[in-house]
Order: structure tokens, then C-alpha cells, then sequence
């Protein structure tokens, strides 16, 4: 195990400044404040989008800064949840638990983003045809991007099914309903056609052995990660003769997997790339 955290405190020390600061930089007066504004264009698109919802709050109406809508009510928007996931499952050696939350209210998000991009599409205004272009093709850029880490994601998941489909079994609260089915028609697709191939030439108390656990293709828990602590936690160390290290939360660490698993899913560390 390492600890990052003290091996890079030299490399992120701030260099000196040899220099002055500008002083007549820091001096803005209003033109130079108005030059840094937003296209006007956006200004307008966000004005337009409050008036169609009069009746929303403060806390419901979004900055220019979001002007998609991938926002939930806690203020955390859904593609960095959804980011955080895809990150999560690249860096895990096994199947995570399916967060059925986030991918439904993405997928609302989404369903909402095609509704708005066709009525811009058939209801925009003609006297501002390239406000509402310049609006359609920023919402079909943000759902893009949300799609193609959606896509990401389910890839990752579906690829360790397709590695692992026995050991699975045991980690069936882990997948959502879909993976559930499609993990089924892919180990009776598998099963027949290892039957057709190997397995009906096999003796029969052969045939047995291969369902007993050592003989059942695992995920290697032991494999090396990054980590980083959420808050402070107690880490086993690698070798079962020390005693185990109290880590400060932001501490990064190289650690095995199977060091942190229950940690991680406590949501107490998370995975890095």
C-alpha cells in the first residue's frame, strides 16, 4: 500500500511568483466586467425558457451555465452522477450494485431533452430561427454526451457478465432486472452450446465437478487500485502481521482491491482512474 497523499506534497507545492501583480488588471472597471458576459444569444434563450414556466421557483429554474437541465433537486447534476458511475465500474475488478435511480431520472432527462428539441424543431419562432437552432443543437450535444457514458456504463456491466455468468449468481442483488434476463438467455445460449461441443462428451461425475466453487471463473479482488478516502478510515494493511492504518479523509492510496471492498461499498472510498 501507498500513500500518495505525502509523495506528491512537493510536486503540488506553489511555486514563488517573481513578479508583481498587475494592479491595473485587478482594477475592472463596468466595460471591462460587460466584455466577460455571455453571448447574447444564451442570454435570450434563458429569458425565452423562464417565460414558457412562470410558475417555477427559484429553485427550479437553472443557470445559464445549464441551460440542458441534467439538474436534480439537490443541485448535483445527473451527468456527473452518471460519470462517477461509468468511473466507478471501469476501475471495480466486479460488478457494482445498479444504481436504478440515477439511469431512470437520466433517462427522463433524456425523454424530456427529445421533446424540447422537436418542439423547437416545429414550434420555434420565425423571428428568431437561429436562437432556436443555436438551442436545438446545444441539446442534442448534451444528450449525446449523456448517451455515450450511459452506453459506457452498460458495456462495462454487460462485459462482466458475459466473463463471469456462473459466479454472478451470487451477485444477483447487484443487477437490475434487464441484466437479470439477459444473464439468462446468455447462460442457456452458453449452456447449449457447451453441451453441443464439450460437455456431453464428458463422464458424468466429471460433468459435476465443473459447477464446485474452484472451478468457477472469478473476478481477481486482488488486483491493485487508486483510491480516495471520503473520510477517514481504518485500511487493512497487505500483509496480516501489521496492524491496520488509519487513513485522513482526501488521502489517495495504491491499494488491492479486496483491502477496501466493504469500505467502498459503505460509500466511505471511491475509485479512481
Amino acid at each position: 500500500m501507498a500513500d500518495l497523499h505525502h509523495l506528491l506534497d512537493e510536486v503540488l507545492e506553489p511555486q514563488q511568483q517573481d513578479e508583481q501583480p498587475d494592479e491595473q488588471a485587478e482594477d475592472w472597471n463596468e466595460e471591462d466586467r460587460e466584455q466577460l458576459t455571455l453571448p447574447a444569444a444564451l442570454v435570450e434563450a434563458e429569458r425565452r425558457k423562464l417565460n414558457d414556466t412562470p410558475d417555477a421557483t427559484d429553485e427550479e429554474r437553472l443557470d445559464l451555465g445549464d441551460v440542458t437541465g441534467f439538474t436534480d433537486l439537490k443541485g448535483d447534476t445527473i451527468y456527473s452522477k452518471l460519470q462517477s458511475l461509468w468511473t466507478q465500474e471501469l476501475c471495480s475488478p466486479e460488478i457494482l450494485p445498479f444504481d436504478n435511480d440515477t439511469v431512470q431520472a437520466l433517462l427522463e432527462a433524456l425523454e424530456t431533452q427529445e421533446e424540447r428539441m422537436e418542439e423547437l424543431q416545429t414550434q420555434g419562432s420565425s423571428e428568431n430561427v437561429h436562437l432556436d437552432a443555436l438551442m436545438t443543437r446545444i441539446l442534442k450535444i448534451d444528450a449525446e454526451r449523456a448517451k455515450f457514458l450511459l452506453s459506457g456504463l452498460l458495456k462495462q456491466r454487460l462485459g462482466k457478465l458475459e466473463e463471469y455468468p456462473l459466479h454472478m449468481r451470487e451477485h444477483l442483488d447487484r443487477l437490475s432486472d434487464l441484466e437479470k434476463a439477459y444473464l439468462k438467455e446468455y447462460g442457456t445460449m452458453l449452456e447449449r452450446h457447451l453441451r453441443k461441443t464439450v460437455l456431453d462428451h464428458f463422464p458424468q461425475e466429471v460433468f459435476k465437478q465443473l459447477d464446485e466453487p474452484e472451478m468457477i471463473d472469478e473476478p481477481d479482488l486482488e488486483t491493485y487500485i487508486f483510491v480516495r478516502c471520503k473520510e477517514d478510515v481504518l485500511v487493512d494493511n497487505a500483509t496480516d502481521n501489521t496492524p491496520p492504518d488509519w487513513h485522513v479523509k482526501g488521502t489517495v492510496l495504491i491499494v488491492r482491491y479486496s483491502r477496501i471492498r466493504d469500505l467502498y461499498l459503505e460509500n466511505k472510498v471511491e475509485l479512481l482512474m
